[in-house]
């Protein structure tokens, strides 16, 4: 009974000691997992910590390079800020026009800087009359671009009516498509720019009519309110933009004649109005143009410019600006 009590207390212990080695090695392979995931873990936080700072140093060189950027940006901003003030410094003062006619001018840049320009001069003619020109031009593109090719315009009309006194809006056309060409090299480049142009040279004559206006157009039409007739009349022009890749020097624009009076109201006018879209991708077009000038022809000037100016406002809504707008009425006073 003792030897037998001492075998059951042996395998009592055999059983303990069997079950404590167990789970030592349990213990000590759970301890080396848990070791090796936390090695894992830290080597993961290295790698998350490492990218992390990389990701730090990039966004810190995006930054840098974003801070570039703007002032670039605002550097590019400011010059053609000033681009911008010597453009309009070109443009004829609103007071000489004021001392002719009775009017109001819508000029409005795409960006900035514009394509569009208008022109206006008073000569003295060899007979000693006076002459006033008055000129609206579209020049290819806007922005800088186009905003070079106006320089180019004005600085070309000055030269042919202020300093060559040249009396016949066709020959300004045909001297202006000549040296558009040469100047910009068209004849060898691939360069075909240019611009469309009315000329409008009003003359006093002395008869039942008041002024005699001579106009030619490079596809711009003229449009005008004869208040005898109480009606809006177009008048096209020359099928033939200024400039391009090929130049007919046996090529002709034409002179039109007309006789004034005093109540009339002349409509010059860019392009970029009439194909400024809404919200459905609709253009503004000329007969919804035509028909606020007549709805309001007989008001004043700033109540047509209000009418219009509201017209467009309305039909643009949130649509961005296509292109340069002008539009200019003068009313012969």
């Amino acid at each position: 009974a003792e030897i037998s009590y001492q075998r059951k207390i042996l395998i009592v212990f055999i059983v303990f000691f069997v079950v404590v080695a167990i789970l030592s090695i349990f213990l000590t392979l759970l301890f080396l997992q848990k070791k090796k995931a936390n090695n894992l873990l830290l080597l993961k936080n290295a790698e998350i910590s490492q990218q992390k700072e990389e990701i730090e140093t990039q966004s810190n060189n995006l930054k840098t390079a974003f801070s570039k950027i703007e002032q670039q940006n605002e550097f590019m901003q400011s010059s053609i800020r000033y681009a911008s003030t010597i453009q309009n410094a070109s443009l004829p003062l609103q007071t000489d026009i004021d001392n002719y006619f009775d009017n109001f001018i819508i000029y409005f840049p795409k960006n900035i800087v514009s394509g569009d320009f208008y022109f206006f001069s008073k000569v003295i003619n060899p007979t000693s009359k006076t002459e006033l020109f008055f000129i609206v031009s579209d020049c290819t593109g806007h922005g800088v671009p186009g905003a070079f090719m106006s320089m180019i315009g004005i600085r070309l009309l000055n030269k042919y009516v202020n300093e060559n006194k040249i009396s016949s809006p066709a020959e300004i056309l045909k001297r202006l498509n000549e040296d558009i060409y040469t100047a910009l090299k068209q004849q060898s480049s691939r360069n075909n720019d240019g611009m469309d142009l009315i000329i409008c040279k009003f003359c006093e004559i002395e008869t039942e009519k008041n002024y005699k206006l001579t106009f030619a157009g490079a596809k711009r039409n003229l449009f005008y309110f004869d208040n005898t007739k109480k009606e809006i009349i177009k008048i096209l022009s020359t099928r033939k933009s200024i400039g391009g890749k090929q130049i007919n020097n046996n090529f002709k624009f034409k002179d039109n004649v007309l006789a004034l009076n005093k109540q009339d109201t002349l409509y010059l006018f860019s392009d970029g109005i009439i194909d400024q879209n809404n919200e459905e991708r609709k253009r503004f077009g000329t007969n919804r143009l035509i028909r606020i000038m007549k709805e309001n022809v007989s008001e004043n000037m700033n109540e047509q410019n209000f009418a219009l100016l509201s017209a467009l406002e309305k039909w643009q809504s949130i649509t961005d600006q296509r292109d340069d707008i002008t539009f200019v009425a003068l009313k012969l006073k």
